[in-house]
């Protein structure tokens, strides 16, 4: 599901737009969730980094010095 938002956002979109996507499918889908799978933690050490020409702002929750990002409230909150 998110990983489908992620590529019709298109390229460059940051860290903290996030958020926001992660607050508006989580609340679309609430009923049918029962658990939920990040394909990485911080933007320090992904494999997104193999596809990103240097790009260091993934839609994972921690950046590169592992502190929180806007979208781990919005996780964290649901």
């Amino acid at each position: 599901m998110i990983s489908s938002a992620r590529r019709l956002a298109g390229p460059g979109v940051g860290a903290n737009s996030s958020a926001p996507e992660f607050i508006e499918l989580f609340r679309k889908y609430r009923p049918a969730i029962t658990g939920v799978t990040f394909w990485g933690i911080a933007d320090d050490n992904t494999w997104l980094s193999e596809f990103s020409s240097g790009r260091k702002d993934f839609p994972l929750l921690f950046d590169i010095n592992h502190d929180p990002k806007p979208a781990y409230d919005a996780v964290v909150d649901f």
